[in-house]
């Protein structure tokens, strides 16, 4: 606990704090939560390499602290997922109920920037049997270069399900895109 109550309803309040995420000392966003059903705590954004941006999922206990057992320490830090090693967000998290990742965002290609899915295992590695080395890159929804994943859901048999924006060349269109 912080030991003060931040939200003035008469208790103390709870807070885990990180900085450093991508090991940039720069800015460190967090966009999406998810808490499974063993109450672990799943984080998405992304985070300064002191270069550019990186995606990052992290996970914590039920107590705040980090998962060691997930990833490197309790993170996975991403970078270059749709090959333009410049900006990597990470906007929506989901975990099924196998306890796989999926984090949709925007990534810049060196030109524009493309939606993606990537899918972790539950110990945080990529799950290199979803789309490419566990990655779904795709560029041009709406025919205009920019997309970005801002919502995602997996139903029961594994269809994804992805919502976000798309540039169509003069304006940005709303789209719901499926993946299995």
């Amino acid at each position: 606990p912080l030991g003060r109550d931040i939200d003035n309803d008469g208790d103390n309040d709870a807070a885990a704090i990180f900085n450093n995420i991508a090991g940039g000392n720069g800015w460190d966003y967090g966009y999406s939560v998810y808490v499974d059903s063993n109450g672990k705590v799943y984080v998405t954004g992304y985070s300064s390499n002191g270069s550019n941006d990186d995606m990052y999922v992290i996970r914590l206990n039920s107590d705040g602290s980090m998962d060691n057992t997930f990833g490197t320490n309790g993170k996975v830090v991403v970078n270059n997922i749709a090959g333009g090693n410049n900006w990597d967000s990470g906007i929506s998290i989901y975990v099924d109920s196998n306890g796989k990742v999926y984090v949709t965002g925007a990534s810049s290609n060196s030109s524009n920037n493309d939606m993606y899915v990537i899918r972790l295992n539950s110990d945080g590695s990529m799950d290199n049997t979803f789309g490419t080395n566990g990655k779904v890159v795709v560029n041009n929804i709406a025919g205009g270069n920019w997309d970005s994943g801002y919502s995602i859901y997996v139903d029961s048999n594994g269809k994804v399900y992805v919502t976000g924006y798309s540039w169509n060349g003069s304006n940005e269109d709303m789209y719901v895109i499926e993946i299995e």
